[in-house]
Order: C-alpha cells, then structure tokens, then sequence
C-alpha cells in the first residue's frame, strides 16, 4: 500500500470512521462564493472535458479549497450521482479519496478502488489536482471514474491540460473584473465630483460623464458615445476649443440643454498623451461661491471688538446694532483710521446675511477708468487687456450679503449714476454684456468726509446720498475719546505681545502722559502702529519716550516748552487695568445677573453701562449666561 494511503487508513481509524459511510442531502453552506461569477465561465471547460469519456460512468467535479464540491457535471452514461454540489470529501467525513489527499499532501493524487477507505467508492478510482494560480489558490479538479479501468498517467496529464485552460480563464476574469472594478471606481469617484466633468473623443463622443455633468446638460449620464456638438453654439469659444482639442481656461459659455440655453463656467484639458480631452463645467453660483472663498470675502469683527467704554462711541455701537437687524444701507462717517470698516463688519455679522460674502471696496483706490469693470465685471473681450474668461464683478460676489463701500466719496460722477441706478433697481449689468443679472446686496457706505459739503461742491451726486444715507453712524476721533485710551492700549498690546509670545512691557508714566496729551490725526490705527514700533524697540524693559514716533515726541516737547504747568499735573493712567471693569469683578456681575432673572438688558441698566459694554465685560471676564 502507498505511504500516502497507509496514513489516512490510519487516521481514518484513529476518528473511528464508519466504511459504511454514505452522503447526506447537502446543505447550503455559502461556499458557493468563493467562485462567484467564475463557474459560468468554467462549466463549458469541465463538460468539454467530461466529453472524452462520454461512454464511461464518470463525473468530473470542481472542489474549493475546503473541499466542498462547487460543480458536478457528470458523463453521459453516468448513473445517478450521489455527489451533489454542497457535499464535502474531507478525509474526515469520507475517508480516503483522492481529494482528502490532494488537500492533505498539496498535489496532484489518484485513489485506485480498494485504496478508498469507505465502501461506497470500493469501485471508484479517483483523481484529483490542485488549481494554483501565482498569489492565490482556487481549489480543485476531482474526477470520479464509477466502474473499470483507465490509464492513470493519461488522465492525470489531461487533468493538467484542462486544470491550465481553466488557470487561463480564471486570469483573464480577473483582468476583465479588475478593469470593471476600475472603470466603476473611476465612475465613482468622478460622481463624488462637484464639478461637471467628461471625457471626450477627438470625434466628440464621450467616454465619461459624472452624474453632475448630466444634470447641468440635461442629458442622459449613459449616453456614452453620443454625440457631443450639438450641444454648443458654433461662436462660444468652447466649440472652437473642442474641435481643435485645444486648452481653453475657465471661461462663461452658452450650452444647449434641452429648449433652453444655460450660462456654465467651463475648461478644456488636452490629455497630452492619450486622444481627447476632459471637459470640466462650473455652474455659475458654484463659480461665485469659489470666488468668494478664493478672494476672502468674510467678515472677521463683532461688536465685541468694538474697544471702549466712551459714551459718544457706545451710542453709535446700539445705533449700529439696531441696524443689524434691518437691511436698510448704513453710512458710516469718521476720520482715517477710526474703525468704520469694523464696525462694517460688525453690522454684517449681526446681521441675517451672516452666513453670506461681506465684500469691501475701496473706492478711492481703484483707477477711474476700472472702477465699473470691478463693481459690475465683465465678459471676455469687454475691452483691451481684459481676461480672457471674463470676471465677475464686487457687486455680484456680494450676492445675498453685504457689499461695503469704503471711501465712496472718492467715486467718480459717472460711476455715481451706474451705481444709482444698481441701487434703484437691484441689477447689474457686466461690461461688454446686454444681460441683465438680478442681484440682492445691502449696501454699507463709509468716508472721512462732511459727504454734504461734496454734494454742495457738485463732487458727489444728492440722489445717490441719499439712497445711500438711511442711517447714519458717526465714529468719534481718538482725541474726543481719550478715556479710552487705557482700554485701547491694553488691548491693542495683548494682542500683539500673543502673536509675539512675549510679556507684556510696562508703559512709563510720561509715556502715558505724551498719549493723553497727542492728538491722535491717525487714530486708532496710528496708535497701533505707535505701539507695535514700541514693542520692537523695547526689548524686555518698559516702553519710554525714545521708543515713540518722532511726531509724537516733538509735539509732547512742543506742549512742554508751552504749558509746563499742564505737564505737572500728570495724569495717571494704568493700562495694565481694564478700565472700569476693575469694579466689575466676576463674582460682582454674576451676582448682578442673578438678581436680574439673567436679563442682560437689566443688568446693564443696573450697572449704568450698555448692553454691548456688558457683553464685553461677561466675555473679558468669562461669565457664562447659561445658568443665569
């Protein structure tokens, strides 16, 4: 007896094995998966192969690797089987068969009659091979030959050829699968896309399309190989592009979809080493959307950073809140450097357009001549030197937000009208272009001039003060507020000394007495910039006098010669403190807020201070309002 028998005799005694074993109606296990979408394509193989022994009582059987049998196809003389697919050959089930030793020794086996261990295969001579393919192994091929003899080295060497066919088709399935799985893959990630995206033929068919570019074209995302040129106008550029597959930057074109014609934002990328190109489509509020992100369109400043307590400021800052909630346009008027664009902001961020593009505008600093193309934009070729994709305007990015306009004054006359009439009827319309474009934009104007005295002057239109001048809002200049000079000082270096990651300096007493006494011409900008050079010039000791402008050195030194009586009265002024707020204690406003039931606007009453200061004090000392 083989070695090979002799060992799984053994082992078949050793489990005690009933040789009068026979099998039971199989059960479905599921393993039937492991060959999911193979066995249609293997079947024609084995009935080829059990085709040559069409005149013998044989089946030639597919097996897992666990030996469950998968496919049972079996001759044409052959009696009925009582193999089924679900059925398993381990040694452990049925004894010694040439499967249980292909799956214990890993090779190609025969089992000849007598050799079989049950009696049920007495008759039986049984071949087995193992069906490797490189990386991974798939199972086996099991033929059962019922009655007589047959040429064991032969059939082995045909069970080889076949077990090759079938490593062949397994191969190119999984090709064939791989680049499905790709293809869909790729299809996928084209549909996570926001964009509009497809692949074109230099015959102008599409190989891909995600499901974005089907929708803005209303055509069919399946339609591959339709052609593609009936959806552009012949003069867009993009029809030229296409046809030359040629590049072409993101530009504003016309499209066809269905009866009516859409404005898409769309590039051609030439594949410089395949044919064809990949079509990318924007939609326009897409394209706005990006501009606006792109261009940091966004409002940083709160009312909260609003620094003071000067009661001429904080009535301008419940002015300017009581605007927030309206849409009416605000002019703020006040000297260089007072904050009129935070307190722009500010509006905008209390406003119901929070969510949506604050978009500021110098007037004064645009070309005369450029001012239109950057308020309302332009198409492509609107005129010489313009780009070439055109350019959406500051008007039109502000759509459904605020567009401020700082320094209207310094709008010319002509640009004056154009504005008028974008505020009379809420639509613009680009340069170059006779479409008309519906907009919904608050305006917010600012200047550091009497706006009055320039329309007296015949400098600034009255219409178009007036449409512009609903509420007004007056920001005082450093030098009418000095008693918030402390708060503004000790804000200012907190956050400077936190972008340096340094200690706060001291500021000496004849500093504190040159700031009191300065006129501030730059205001709160120019006192910024006056701190930030002391800081650098300080070191780690305190800031003194030789650490300011030199401007604010002379006119300390001027009012010195002239009033050295006012020099001595020095007038204290601690900026380590935070003014006022060094009575309001944490535990003080807690305490007043509980008395109050938690109304802010109570507790602001019964300290004598505004809502917004309030607000400032419960923020600087971390007093929460939500167990009030």
């Amino acid at each position: 007896m083989r070695t090979e028998i002799a060992e799984s005799w053994e082992r078949c005694q050793l489990l005690e094995l009933s040789r009068s074993f026979s099998f039971d109606t199989p059960k479905e296990d599921g393993t039937r998966d492991h060959f999911k979408g193979i066995l249609s394509l293997l079947r024609p193989i084995l009935e080829m192969f059990v085709l040559s022994y069409r005149d013998r009582d044989c089946s030639i059987m597919l097996i897992d690797e666990f030996g469950c049998v998968l496919e049972v196809i079996p001759s044409e003389s052959a009696g009925p089987s009582v193999i089924c697919p679900g059925h398993h050959l381990q040694e452990n089930s049925c004894g010694t068969n040439a499967a249980a030793l292909a799956i214990c020794y890993a090779k190609s086996i025969y089992v000849q009659k007598e050799e079989h261990y049950i009696h049920l295969f007495r008759n039986s001579t049984t071949f087995c091979v193992p069906i490797f393919i490189p990386d991974k192994f798939y199972g086996y091929l099991f033929f059962l030959l019922n009655k007589g003899d047959i040429d064991i080295n032969l059939t082995l060497k045909f069970m080889d050829s076949t077990v090759d066919i079938i490593k062949s088709t397994i191969q190119s399935y999984g090709i064939i699968s791989t680049t499905n799985y790709l293809n869909t893959f790729l299809q996928r990630i084209l549909d996570s896309m926001s964009d509009g995206v497809i692949a074109i033929t230099p015959s102008m068919h599409i190989t891909h399309m995600n499901r974005v570019a089907a929708g803005m074209l209303g055509i069919d995302q399946n339609a591959y190989g339709a052609d593609f040129f009936s959806l552009f106008l012949p003069e867009e550029p993009l029809y030229s592009s296409l046809r030359t597959q040629s590049a072409l930057r993101m530009q504003e074109v016309n499209i066809r979809t269905g009866r009516e014609i859409r404005r898409l934002f769309c590039s051609v990328e030439v594949l410089p080493d395949m044919e064809g190109v990949i079509l990318r489509m924007v939609g326009k509020k897409d394209m706005v959307r990006i501009a606006k992100k792109v261009s940091g369109n966004v409002a940083r400043y709160q009312f909260s950073d609003v620094i003071g307590m000067n009661e001429l400021l904080q009535q301008q800052v419940e002015l300017a809140e009581k605007s927030a909630r309206t849409d009416s346009r605000v002019m703020i008027y006040g000297e260089s450097g007072t904050g009129k664009e935070v307190f722009a902001q500010a509006i905008h961020n209390a406003s119901s357009r929070s969510n949506e593009p604050f978009v500021g505008v110098s007037c004064s600093a645009i070309p005369h001549d450029l001012i239109e193309s950057e308020l309302f934009g332009y198409v492509a070729g609107a005129f010489t030197g313009a780009r070439r994709e055109g350019m959406i305007g500051k008007c039109e990015l502000a759509n459904n937000g605020t567009l401020f306009l700082d320094d209207v004054d310094g709008m010319p006359l002509a640009m004056q009208a154009k504005m008028l009439r974008f505020l009379q009827q809420n639509e613009i319309v680009r340069l170059g272009d006779s479409r008309v474009i519906p907009l919904n934009v608050r305006v917010i104007a600012a200047t550091n001039k009497k706006l009055m005295d320039e329309v007296k002057l015949g400098n600034f239109r009255e219409d178009l003060f007036y449409r512009l001048s609903v509420i007004d809002i007056y920001l005082p200049a450093l030098r009418d507020r000095k008693d918030d000079l402390g708060y503004l000082c000790d804000h200012i270096l907190t956050k400077k000394c936190r972008q340096l990651m340094r200690q706060r300096p001291a500021i000496s007493a004849d500093v504190q007495m040159c700031f009191r006494q300065y006129p501030w011409p730059g205001n709160i900008r120019e006192l910024e910039n006056c701190l930030e050079r002391a800081l650098s010039l300080c070191g780690q000791g305190p800031i003194v006098l030789e650490h300011l402008p030199a401007q604010i050195r002379e006119y300390r030194e001027t009012r010195t010669k002239g009033n050295t009586a006012g020099a001595a009265e020095g007038i204290k002024m601690n900026v380590h403190r935070t003014t006022r707020p060094q009575d309001f204690t944490r535990e003080h406003l807690e305490q007043v807020l509980v008395q109050c039931g938690g109304n802010v606007s109570a507790a602001a009453r019964s300290l004598q201070v505004s809502r917004t200061t309030l607000y400032q004090y419960l923020k600087r000392l971390d007093v929460s309002l939500k167990g009030n």
